[in-house]
């Protein structure tokens, strides 16, 4: 198949969808917290800066790519639920810290587990130089988006 005769925006959509749908039926397999994927995301973020940085929204935002609508929707939704808290920051009052419970510090380790078994999963088969390359085109399509 040429690869144009299928829109590249459509592959990448799809692409996403059904990753979104095999990690949300895993991670509903494993534990009773019904969070989406992106849900688990953020936490898995916030699992790995946790020692190195502090973090705000708006570096989920960058992340993640979202609106400020967005992850402030869903930081409410976890503080809610008690998975994380959001505390002011020492220097500047205007921002307020995301820091992981003890509830989310266990959620992580299952998440990081599938995550790690995705991993596995999407690149079986694959050897790791088209992975590299993969990735390499992957950051010039994602450059050319922010155009």
């Amino acid at each position: 198949m040429n690869y144009d005769e299928q829109p590249l925006a459509f592959r990448i959509k799809s692409l996403n969808n059904q990753i979104k749908r095999l990690l949300e039926r895993t991670a509903i397999k494993q534990n009773d917290a019904n969070l989406t994927g992106m849900q688990y995301g953020i936490l898995g973020f916030l699992g790995e800066q946790e020692e190195s940085a502090n973090i705000y929204q708006r570096d989920i935002e960058a992340e993640f790519n979202i609106r400020r609508s967005t992850a402030s929707g869903m930081l409410k939704l976890l503080e809610k639920q008690g998975f994380i808290q959001r505390t002011h920051d020492e220097l500047d009052s205007r921002l307020k810290k995301i820091i992981m419970t003890e509830k989310a510090k266990e959620l992580v380790k299952v998440a990081k587990a599938n995550i790690d078994q995705l991993q596995v999963r999407l690149t079986k088969n694959i050897p790791s130089q088209e992975m590299e390359q993969f990735f390499r085109t992957l950051k010039k399509i994602s450059n050319n988006a922010q155009e």
